[in-house]
């Protein structure tokens, strides 16, 4: 038997569980892929750059290198994107706690998404790639050419596409009533 002076734990359930709806859960994780993407990789294209092999083996670095304007470029634009990634990341795994600032800073993160991935891309295309180009070997540069203007028509419908659907699915009001009901436990 128990002591009825002893106090028992009761169940009491909660009025509202908070559900993280299913765009919120996708969108996170995918963001959480293409930051750790970024940590990653970003890095990694920096050091190309240092590297005395890559060069002789990549006239195209080793012409981006010489040209200081185009390398401080080429290293802001690399290092604003490993910083990008970390925002990300931190945004992705507080949208999956439904954490109210979370959900701003993706829209923010999204925002400046959108804007940068416009600019590297006319920046890229105006001024790079002909570098690209021009230090090509001969018989290649038809291809750096080509493939330099479909990457960058490719790269840019990619770096569209997230942040515009964190746009339209963060600003949902289903979305927006989880994050702002979520319950501190």
């Amino acid at each position: 038997m128990s002591d009825p002076n002893i106090p028992t734990a009761q169940y009491v359930p909660l009025d509202y569980a908070p559900t993280r709806p299913t765009s919120v859960t996708v969108l996170s994780i995918i963001s959480i892929v293409f930051a750790a993407l970024g940590v990653i990789c970003v890095p990694i294209g920096i050091v190309s750059y240092f590297i005395p092999t890559v060069q002789e083996s990549n006239p195209g670095i080793a012409a981006v290198k010489n040209n200081p304007p185009l390398f401080a470029w080429v290293l802001a634009s690399n290092l604003f994107g490993f910083v990008m990634s970390i925002v990300l990341m931190a945004a992705a795994i507080g949208s999956l706690k439904l954490l109210k600032w979370a959900r701003s800073l993706m829209i923010a993160y999204s925002i400046i998404g959108i804007l940068t991935s416009i600019i590297v891309t006319v920046i890229n295309t105006i001024w790079l790639t002909p570098v690209m180009i021009q230090n090509a070997p001969a018989q290649a540069q038809g291809i750096v050419k080509v493939s330099s203007y479909v990457g960058a028509v490719i790269g840019l419908v990619f770096g569209l596409t997230m942040p515009v659907l964190v746009l339209i699915f963060f600003r949902k009001p289903h979305v927006v009533d989880a994050f702002e009901r979520r319950l501190t436990l």
